[in-house]
């Protein structure tokens, strides 16, 4: 990220870079996380499923983001993935032209009052995940969950990391 303190040297001959253009104003529709920490699965999904319309980007907010959230209608990018096409996602600050991101997909439960119960897939099946002598051991669940998306189903979280 651009130092934000920098000022454009007049002399270097190249009047056509701005370094601190976009990167350095702040963000526009964002909203700070709480205590500056982590968003709880729960509350992200709160938000998800009730989001207000004027909080909804359709891309990721330009200029300065540190510890806030925003929500992103990815809907284009699911189209893309669709078609064989990569997910595209734009990027003022080159974290995400790397190639080092990655799409981890996470499932989960939702019981009859909405609450979350993350699973994981082995073999095939939904499993809970122990730990047996320091070793993880995944455990059928028994019945296996319809495969329903929606709360009273199976949920897949999709977060980019």
């Amino acid at each position: 990220m651009a130092d934000c303190e920098s000022s454009v040297d007049a002399d270097d001959g190249d009047d056509d870079v701005e370094p601190c253009a976009d990167v350095c104003l702040p963000a526009e529709n964002v909203e700070p996380l709480p205590n500056g920490t982590w968003l709880s699965t729960a509350h992200i999904v709160r938000l998800l499923r009730h989001p207000h319309a004027d909080k909804i980007n359709r891309s990721i907010p330009k200029g300065h983001k540190a510890n806030v959230f925003c929500i992103v209608d990815n809907s284009d990018n699911t189209a893309r993935h669709g078609r064989g096409v990569r997910r595209a996602y734009d990027d003022d600050c080159g974290a995400w032209t790397g190639g080092g991101g990655r799409l981890n997909n996470f499932p989960y439960i939702c019981g009859d009052e909405g609450a979350l119960r993350r699973v994981f897939l082995s073999g095939g099946q939904y499993c809970d995940e122990c730990k047996v002598e320091g070793r993880r051991v995944y455990v059928p669940i028994d019945p296996q969950p319809q495969i329903r998306f929606n709360c009273w189903g199976h949920t897949v979280m999709f977060q980019y990391l």
